[in-house]
């Protein structure tokens, strides 16, 4: 709501943000608009918790977002139906420090992965 959209204005001043966990939060469209733009101006994070988020109904402007975050080695995508979304993973192998990426209960398999 209203609260979530303050915080990720404010988290977007802060350009030294280097760990990011939005775990839990249901967002919607414009949700997912501002957690791109938070990424978009914190390039150094580098541990992202998007677990339980629902994030991926609109992953192309996280995609395109996440394509910028260099710095970025632990990604959290788990509890997220990314069924219908997996074509936008590509878009991780740009994150070339990216060592830990976990998808549990995200619909690419019976049983989940880590990675």
């Amino acid at each position: 709501g209203a609260q979530t959209r303050k915080v990720l204005r404010v988290l977007g001043n802060c350009k030294a943000l280097s760990h990011l966990n939005l775990s839990g939060n249901k967002f919607r469209d414009k949700g997912v608009k501002l957690v791109a733009s938070v990424l978009e101006q914190c390039r150094s994070i580098s541990h992202l918790d998007l677990s339980g988020t629902r994030i991926f109904f609109q992953f192309e402007d996280l995609a395109k977002a996440l394509s910028g975050c260099k710095q970025l080695t632990h990604l959290d995508l788990s509890d997220n139906n990314m069924g219908p979304f997996a074509n936008h993973l590509a878009v991780l192998g740009q994150c070339e420090a990216l060592s830990c990426v976990k998808f549990k209960r995200v619909n690419l398999c019976p049983r989940g992965a880590d990675f």
